[in-house]
């Protein structure tokens, strides 16, 4: 499985993984869809039943489980993932029209 490293929190490595389009922290794979929500929620916190996972999210930093990041630099891995879909994203279509 490909892993792409995007950052890091409190140390520890973030790595995308596009085949599952998720996120990987410490021991916890979370989907990126819920990662994005935490940075665009109104809401203070989410719950995550399926990883027995609270993200509390303050004005500054957001809390996953045991690991605090900064906003920023939360904000920061979001735009490294984005980054590799575009260019991956890139990628498949110059394939697809060199391929034809």
């Amino acid at each position: 499985m490909k892993k792409i490293k995007v950052g890091e929190i409190e140390g520890y490595d973030v790595l995308y993984l596009p085949e599952r389009n998720a996120i990987f922290c410490k021991n916890t794979v979370l989907p990126f869809n819920i990662a994005k929500e935490a940075l665009t929620t109104s809401l203070d916190r989410l719950e995550v039943p399926s990883k027995n996972l609270t993200i509390k999210i303050f004005p500054i930093s957001i809390e996953l489980g045991c690991l605090t990041v900064s906003k920023n630099d939360a904000k920061q891995i979001y735009r490294n993932i984005q980054k590799f879909k575009t260019n991956e994203t890139i990628k498949k279509s110059a394939c697809t029209n060199r391929c034809i």
